[in-house]
């Protein structure tokens, strides 16, 4: 599966995806894998931040 917001991309092979009740607002997505890989552009020079997790990966 893949999670992106804007320069923001997650992959993992499930996530879970908690919303608030009242707002129906997204609070937080768990995504778990082996590997679980992260990555955001930082800035407009693309600068990148890159990241690969062995265990589950927390996004808030």
């Amino acid at each position: 599966m893949r999670v992106t917001q804007g320069t923001l991309e997650i992959l993992g092979d499930e996530a879970i995806f908690e919303y608030d009740a009242n707002s129906n607002e997204l609070t937080k997505v768990t995504v778990h894998g082996t590997p679980v890989r992260f990555q955001q552009q930082l800035d407009e020079m693309a600068h990148w931040l890159l990241a690969q997790v062995y265990a589950s990966f927390l996004f808030r």
